[in-house]
């Protein structure tokens, strides 16, 4: 009777683990299956044991399938499953690498990052000497990703 129970606790922890998602009921679950694997193992030897929990996992992994798969097309299951996607893009570096070495001025104190207008585009940029007031010309050092290193001239 209580390896039964352990089964039993172990499949409904598990559905219940697809809908609440946290890994605390998934490591119940399991821990339910392998107490009824060692219970089953001292009654009935471990040809027995193996057969239980093999045919528990999969059939445990077959629920979640179908859980996945049925469940989450149903009216309830709409409640519990994420059906919208966030679509949207990458943006492109603005600057080319042979910005690199151009003089422009800062728009916005340096502190040490902030804001630079090299050739009319306006840029993120970090500065190498720290602190730089707004209207300083500055020259372009180097660029990683989306911002310009920047120097005091």
């Amino acid at each position: 009777m209580l390896i039964a129970g352990l089964i039993v606790a172990s499949l409904v922890l598990t559905f219940l683990e697809v809908l609440l998602p946290g890994g605390v009921l998934g490591i119940l679950a399991a821990v339910c299956l392998v107490a009824s694997t060692v219970f089953t193992m001292q009654e009935y030897g471990f040809f027995i044991a193996s057969i239980l929990f093999f045919t528990t996992t999969i059939f445990a992994l077959g629920m979640i399938i179908v859980e996945l798969k049925f469940f989450s097309g149903t009216k309830y299951g709409e409640r519990f499953f994420l059906s919208s996607q966030i679509k949207g893009h990458s943006n492109q570096c603005k600057a080319k690498a042979s910005i690199i070495g151009e003089t422009g001025s800062t728009l916005t104190p340096m502190v040490p990052s902030g804001r630079v207008s090299i050739d009319g585009m306006t840029f993120d940029a970090t500065s190498l000497d720290g602190f730089i007031e707004a209207n300083t010309p500055v020259k372009v050092i180097s660029q990683d990703s989306f911002k310009l290193t920047i120097q005091k001239l």
